[in-house]
């Protein structure tokens, strides 16, 4: 990302309002002046001196305002970039969307409108929904568990998030299945850290969502707001531990200090203010944590996570994601999205 900084002009940022128009255009983006970029605490962020804002950036938020001035349209940036980066394509067609939705309500960039407001209207729909809280979005799944993947798209597809979920090819560990999982969660939290993201979701690919899934996730994400968390379960094997409410919330649960909180990570995810510490839990070098909890199943990072009061833990409540196996014990209100066969 630093490389990504020095090579953007920062002059682009403060021109003046000049576009080049072109009647095919759907929007013109442009920078508004003002925005600089600067590191605080190793991290690169856009501040604004007269507005005291600081806001933290990615790579794609970098790219993005590397090309808002010069360009005629999103849809010419959009190509730009997956020609540079074709190895990143799906994932820039997706993400750039998100980056100037984000962008536009900071006020780092505005829009003009030319015949067309489809373009909004598509990032309108995409903020309405409460998925796309989530910088991003994965999906673990076997190379060999191709009917797995495809059943969990359909979901997807349903939850109108397909196109944001990125499959990531879990590691294999047939001796125990526990060892794979902590090390894909790992991999995922590693790359998350690469690319300077802000929190990500992490599914496993027999994740079974109730069909009421969006409203109650957007009823526990509108009582986030400013709230500081680590890890945030959006289903789990409870083991029938009641958990309270967040104080000042109506849906949205914690787990106490003291309190156990829920196995299984089919549905779980992770803020950056966790990332390094479960790095140096689950070192890359090894199938065995360091400093872990005595537990049969040394290496199942569900554990870990469930046992770990350091954590500030919160749940969605009611859960929106089962898994098969632990259906009995959610709430009656719980009816599958799709039925899975697995």
């Amino acid at each position: 990302l630093n490389q990504l900084i020095k090579s953007i002009n920062l002059t682009s940022l403060t021109q003046n309002d000049t576009m080049i128009h072109s009647p095919s255009a759907l929007v013109i983006p442009h920078t508004v002046k003002g925005w600089e970029f600067i590191e605080i605490d190793g991290v690169i962020c856009l501040s604004h001196k007269l507005l005291g804002a600081n806001l933290n950036v990615n790579a794609t938020t970098g790219l993005v305002l590397e090309q808002c001035n010069g360009f005629d349209s999103v849809d010419t940036i959009v190509k730009s970039l997956v020609e540079r980066f074709p190895d990143y394509a799906n994932e820039i067609k997706i993400d750039v969307l998100a980056v100037f939705a984000r962008l536009a309500q900071e006020g780092v960039i505005s829009f003009r409108i030319k015949q067309s407001n489809e373009l909004l209207t598509a990032i309108r729909d995409r903020r309405a929904n409460p998925f796309y809280y989530f910088d991003a979005i994965f999906c673990i799944n076997l190379d060999s568990a191709k009917s797995r993947w495809h059943q969990a798209k359909n979901q997807y597809k349903l939850l109108g998030i397909e196109e944001r979920v990125t499959r990531f090819s879990a590691v294999e560990t047939p001796q125990n299945h526990h060892v794979g999982c902590a090390l894909s969660h790992r991999r995922i939290i590693q790359k998350a850290m690469e690319e300077g993201l802000q929190n990500i979701l992490v599914l496993e690919d027999d994740a079974m969502f109730d069909v009421n899934a969006l409203e109650n996730l957007a009823n526990n994400i509108g009582e986030i707001g400013e709230l500081e968390w680590d890890v945030l379960h959006l289903g789990g094997c409870y083991w029938g531990t009641q958990h309270t409410n967040v104080a000042g919330c109506v849906h949205l649960k914690e787990v106490t200090e003291g309190r156990r909180g829920p196995t299984t990570t089919h549905a779980v995810a992770y803020n950056k203010s966790v990332y390094t510490n479960l790095l140096e839990k689950y070192p890359e070098s090894t199938l065995k944590p360091k400093d872990y909890i005595d537990h049969p199943r040394r290496p199942a990072i569900d554990q870990y996570l469930s046992m770990n009061s350091a954590l500030k833990r919160l749940l969605i409540s009611p859960s929106i994601a089962s898994q098969p196996g632990i259906t009995g014990q959610e709430a009656e209100s719980f009816k599958p999205l799709l039925s899975l066969n697995l």
